[in-house]
């Protein structure tokens, strides 16, 4: 249910309790078990996604910014500190290293 929503940036834990027919306590205990949050398990989801594209050939003209609002992120100066902070790169280095590596 996460993947198959994961690019909507209202997406909610109460949204997929409630498709799921369960309860938000119960999906958060599920994430605990695991010693993570659901919102940090969205946020991977979407920087690796991100992350994915930005390596794409395909994607190499796509605009950084409507990429990351199209991933879910709907504030783009946290999904760039997010991501530098996953990877280690900006998003624009990433790609420019994908870029060189395709030349």
């Amino acid at each position: 249910d996460i993947l198959e929503h994961i690019t909507e940036s209202e997406l909610s834990i109460s949204q997929v309790a409630l498709r799921q027919g369960i309860s938000s306590q119960y999906i958060r205990a599920l994430f605990h078990s695991e010693e993570t949050t659901f919102a940090d398990y969205v946020t991977e989801l979407r920087l690796e996604q991100a992350y994915q594209y930005l390596c794409n050939p395909v994607y190499i003209d796509y605009c950084i910014s409507t990429l990351a609002f199209d991933m879910g992120f709907s504030n783009l100066s946290w999904f760039n500190r997010a991501f530098k902070q996953r990877f280690g790169l900006t998003p624009s280095e990433v790609r420019n290293l994908s870029r060189r590596s395709a030349d």
